[in-house]
């Protein structure tokens, strides 16, 4: 069954729903999941799973250090990812993470690291893999598909990063899809992107799209006309995203996609809202609605800026500040402790005075 959108019940009542508000937005980078090397299964995990009805294969949760796919480290990585890599024949890698929308439709943003991968030597096959936005697991439907394929499969050396939308009148475009511009298109194999996809479920549009080559820092965004959701400009029946997929593997083996810091947040502006320690990443409007204290634009909840770090005098020599205990380790400080301070100075040595009559006495 589709996943039904309500409309919000006032600020009130959202911020006693806080903690159902963060359920809807996602955001990882893959550290809190079990990993090695050699890669191990992403299902059960984190509330991945293999869809239903399909002939799948798990996707794996690997360490950037020595994995066996030979995966580069993503620039904007930490210490794993995951992967999927189809073994052909009609089996394809596949991993999906349901989301819920429940209480706040409008404008959304997807955002994630990318690699693609071709593991084998010689001639290869479409598709390399693909991000889906799933919108009904029971008919099969995707809002869109962001699909990654060979320029060449008889050269499998770069690919092109095209999106299988729908037209006004709901009709999903043909494969390998359609291109945003020369930004998505020849990218090269192992090596990290970060593309982000912004809907509008009010008007049931793809509204942005965006790519940054994580290595040169160079970023493309562009503004597709008429690039509709499941549904085109009819809408999508009162429904939101169920769902999101990974999608890895082609016709034959050899094709992988690697991923990395997935988020999926509100769109338009944003930062990291505390409404008490607990951080959500919001426009300040929305913030400032639930009674939250906004951080500023593009800040974000890891690490959580809301669990404010006690502070204390830190010693450098007999310079004094107040630093974190982290900080001053940094600094190559002594830390006093949490709530210290610097006047008085902690940090000089006191001296002991000695009179002249104090000596003679020794010699007494």
């Amino acid at each position: 069954m589709r996943n039904r959108y309500v409309s919000v019940l006032g600020a009130i009542a959202l911020l006693f729903c806080a903690a159902a508000v963060a359920s809807a937005q996602y955001e990882t980078g893959f550290e809190n999941i079990v990993a090695d090397p050699n890669g191990i299964v992403l299902t059960g995990q984190d509330g991945y799973y293999i869809p239903t009805g399909t002939t799948s294969t798990d996707f794996k949760a690997y360490t950037y250090a020595g994995n066996i796919l030979g995966v580069a480290q993503n620039p904007e990585g930490q210490l794993q990812f995951i992967a999927g890599e189809g073994p052909g024949g009609g089996t394809y890698a596949r991993a999906q993470h349901d989301i819920d929308f429940i209480f706040q439709d409008g404008v959304w943003k997807f955002q994630y690291d990318t690699a693609a991968l071709f593991t084998l030597t010689g001639i290869g096959s479409n598709n390399i893999g693909s991000f889906s936005c799933r919108s009904d697991e029971a008919l099969g439907l995707n809002d869109y598909i962001h699909l990654l394929t060979f320029v060449d499969v008889n050269n499998p050396t770069s690919f092109n990063w095209f999106y299988l939308a729908y037209s006004a009148n709901g009709v999903q475009f043909t494969a390998p899809g359609q291109s945003p511009g020369p930004g998505w298109e020849g990218l090269a194999l192992n090596h990290w992107y970060r593309a982000w996809t912004t809907i509008d479920t009010a008007s049931n549009l793809i509204t942005e799209v965006g790519i940054i080559d994580l290595t040169t820092m160079v970023e493309n965004v562009a503004h597709p006309a008429g690039w509709y959701l499941d549904g085109g400009s009819a809408g999508g029946g009162g429904y939101l995203p169920e769902a999101f997929r990974f999608f890895g593997g082609g016709g034959s083996a050899g094709n992988a996609t690697a991923w990395d810091n997935v988020h999926i947040i509100p769109g338009g502006v944003l930062g990291a809202c505390c409404l008490g320690t607990d951080c959500i990443v919001l426009d300040r409007a929305t913030c400032d609605s639930y009674g939250g204290a906004y951080q500023g634009d593009g800040t974000v909840c890891d690490p959580n800026p809301c669990i404010v770090q006690p502070t204390g005098a830190c010693c450098v020599g007999a310079e004094c500040s107040i630093q974190t205990a982290d900080a001053c380790q940094t600094m190559g400080g002594t830390y006093m402790g949490d709530g210290t301070v610097c006047d008085p100075n902690p940090c000089l040595v006191p001296t002991k005075v000695t009179t002249w009559g104090d000596i003679k006495s020794k010699f007494h």
